[in-house]
């Protein structure tokens, strides 16, 4: 039994889609600490991670992704693990997986050697801009 450490490289780059999908699972768990409208709050979050902008050489820029200096993105980040976690175990089917740890863009895993680039190369087909790395501890 190895120890796997995946960690997915532009986590923070949070696509809005993703985060969308991730408030819509959860909104009866997010609805209780709401006074708001669950189309209302989609529309608000919508609207801060798509109206992000910066400076730079004195031209301002739109971002594309999220940043992980915005205080939303931890809390959507950590969501958005959650889920793909769970797409990615679903679709695995390993008998001896067990999730040690997982937190914002790490996945710390147990499970067999030979397992091992199969569940990296599944994680990393959840989706097209978002890359796992792997890391090795015995």
């Amino acid at each position: 039994m190895f120890r796997a450490s995946l960690k997915v490289v532009p986590l923070f780059l949070i696509l809005v889609d993703l985060a969308l999908n991730s408030i819509n699972k959860r909104w009866d768990h997010i609805s209780v600490k709401m006074d708001i409208f669950k189309n209302e709050f989609i529309i608000a979050v919508s609207f801060i991670l798509d109206s992000i902008f910066f400076a730079f050489n004195n031209k301002t820029y739109k971002q594309i992704f999220t940043p992980m200096d915005l205080s939303l993105s931890l809390i959507i980040a950590d969501s958005v693990m959650q889920d793909l976690k769970e797409i990615a175990i679903n679709k695995l089917l390993i008998q001896h997986c067990f999730i040690l740890n997982l937190h914002v863009d790490d996945v710390i895993l147990a499970l067999p050697s030979n397992t091992i680039n199969n569940t990296l190369n599944t994680f990393n087909s959840l989706h097209t801009k978002l890359q796992f790395t792997r890391g090795w501890y015995r």
